[in-house]
């Protein structure tokens, strides 16, 4: 993938050079959120709200999470400072509604993501092959209650699936994955457990309205906004032995003022290439995807992405398709890029 190396190259020589440099500025994007956060909680402890005020005030507390959550992940790549206390300062503030440490989220996602993405059962964001779930008794609830497995409780998968996934390294793949080799468990689970422990706290405190409505609600929407990203990113790109984010990664399109919202989440495999740039500079990254690497760069519209992912299994039978493996059912994933790109399949480049 020569090619591939030589655009990115030509990319970063081209790219202004403060594409390339912390961005302190984006640390301000928490101040708007944590008053929404604080202003909503208030509302909810001291008016008698109707159900469905309490339900608006909790989507914007939701969508708030989210987008400290977006800032924190690009904020533990150095974005957006130099200092590493800086960036666990942002990083505490934005998974604090998941419940995980950021301590955990550098080994988890700048090392073993970053560091093996979409490889063959090395990625902790996964499902990974056939093989390992034979091998792996625990992956068979996993895999039964995915988005695209068709069991009913997979219409609940994005609502919980980002703090459950947290717990899941923090018991599980943290043993056996690589990556993990020098993270301190006792400070992951004391953290973790800490932060758990302080909403069980404010909600036996609050009582059921503000567990509902200022709790549970919240964290299920942050929850869901964060895994309608993260389950296209990858999900749906073929396995690659070597990490090429042109291959094993995923855009994807969104309205104006969501990307605005979220922080450019949208722009991943952008990201990907790119990982410590800030989200102001990934437009001019898709820019040049688009103009240089049509062929390769897959971007499709978002709710386009999010329907093939509840039509698609999520074990990988090979490199090239998925496999729901207690149906047998497939999925050609050459195929299926080329109707995400709305592409007849002879004009999709093999790799």
């Amino acid at each position: 993938m020569e090619n591939i190396r030589f655009l990115i190259a030509k990319m970063k020589a081209e790219l202004p050079p403060e594409a390339f440099q912390p961005q302190p500025a984006s640390a301000l994007i928490d101040i708007p959120c944590l008053t929404i956060i604080i202003a909503g909680m208030w509302s909810l402890i001291h008016l008698s709200l109707p159900w469905y005020a309490a339900l608006t005030v909790a989507f914007f507390m939701g969508n708030s999470y989210a987008t400290m959550g977006f800032l924190a992940h690009e904020a533990l790549h150095g974005s957006v400072f130099r200092s590493r206390k800086l960036q666990e300062v942002l990083g505490y503030l934005g998974f604090f509604v998941f419940c995980f440490s950021p301590y955990l989220w550098r080994f988890w996602h700048n090392q073993a993501h970053h560091g093996h993405t979409n490889q063959p059962d090395l990625d902790p964001d996964s499902y990974g092959t056939l093989e390992r779930f034979k091998r792996v008794p625990q992956l068979k609830f996993q895999v039964k209650t995915a988005i695209g497995s068709g069991h009913w409780s997979s219409l609940f998968f994005l609502f919980y699936r980002f703090t459950c996934h947290a717990q899941i390294m923090i018991w599980l793949a943290s043993r056996n994955l690589p990556g993990f080799e020098r993270m301190n468990r006792r400070r992951v689970i004391i953290e973790s457990a800490m932060m758990a422990l302080f909403w069980i706290a404010l909600g036996i405190w609050g009582g059921f309205r503000v567990a509902l409505f200022g709790i549970v609600i919240p964290m299920m929407i942050a929850n869901f906004i964060l895994m309608s990203y993260i389950s296209t990113n990858h999900f749906l790109r073929p396995l690659t032995e070597t990490n090429e984010s042109l291959l094993n990664s995923m855009s994807v399109r969104t309205l104006k003022w969501i990307d605005i919202l979220h922080l450019n989440f949208s722009h991943h495999v952008e990201h990907h290439i790119f990982s410590s740039m800030n989200h102001h500079f990934t437009p001019l990254v898709r820019k040049y995807l688009v103009k240089y690497a049509p062929d390769l760069y897959l971007a499709p519209p978002h709710w386009k992405a999010m329907w093939y992912l509840y039509k698609t299994p999520r074990v990988y039978l090979n490199d090239h398709t998925l496999i729901d493996p207690f149906t047998g059912r497939t999925t050609d994933l050459r195929e299926l890029e080329a109707e995400l790109k709305g592409q007849p399949l002879a004009i999709i480049p093999s790799y």
